[in-house]
């Protein structure tokens, strides 16, 4: 990586560095009112999932549809670097800051379930419910390794989905609605598909990431 990819990577991250913080400060936030207030129980992979999701949306659509909507577009082609350069540069950046914000989210639940609430719980065990984290039982299981395949098919075609529309669109709201609806219309389509074929739910971990590749491509 030369220098001129990295600059313009970290001008890319900036873009959407309050959005990450903002999330993560979110997730913190929701994860731990729902624990303290109800008997909740926290699955990892689909939490981690749900934040890592609403980041890829967000910071997509401002990454490109946020510059047109805000008219930065014009002064990003003048940038002594390719369109193809650029859009690289967007693209590694959202995919990098949605791996940090899955490893930030998993230290801000393990930090939850097993110091804060524990705490808590020593101070005033009246203030926290009886639900439990299935951490520990998720990771035992082996069906943890078919969920992260299942679940990173999911952010795949969300990521890919979100970036053909944002190129599309003009305006973050659109877009972020624009790629719901499309990134959950094939998903659909497929995981159908799959089902006629194999007659099981369970067998999509392994297909559909590969099968919602080629249907975007199609899209």
């Amino acid at each position: 990586m030369n220098t001129q990819s990295a600059r313009l990577m970290w001008k890319e991250a900036r873009t959407h560095r309050a959005l990450w913080l903002s999330i993560l400060a979110g997730e913190s936030i929701i994860h731990l009112t729902a624990r303290m207030s109800s008997a909740v129980s926290m699955e990892l992979i689909p939490f981690l999932f749900v934040v890592t999701s609403l980041y890829i949306l967000c910071a997509v659509a401002l990454q490109f549809a946020g510059e047109v909507h805000v008219r930065t577009d014009v002064l990003s082609r003048m940038l002594p670097c390719s369109a193809f350069q650029l859009a690289t540069a967007k693209l590694t950046a959202v995919i990098i800051g949605a791996a940090l914000l899955v490893m930030a989210a998993f230290s801000s639940f393990l930090v939850i379930e097993f110091l804060v609430l524990p705490l808590i719980r020593l101070m005033s065990p009246r203030l926290v419910s009886a639900g439990n984290s299935v951490f520990a039982s998720t990771l035992l299981t082996n069906s943890i390794f078919e969920d992260a395949i299942r679940y990173g098919s999911m952010l795949s075609v969300l990521l890919a989905v979100g970036v053909l529309v944002s190129t599309k669109s003009r305006d973050i709201f659109s877009t972020i609605m624009a790629t719901l609806l499309v990134a959950a219309s094939s998903l659909v389509i497929v995981n159908v598909a799959a089902y006629l074929m194999w007659n099981q739910w369970n067998s999509l971990g392994y297909v559909v990431g590969a099968a919602n590749a080629v249907l975007v491509v199609l899209l």
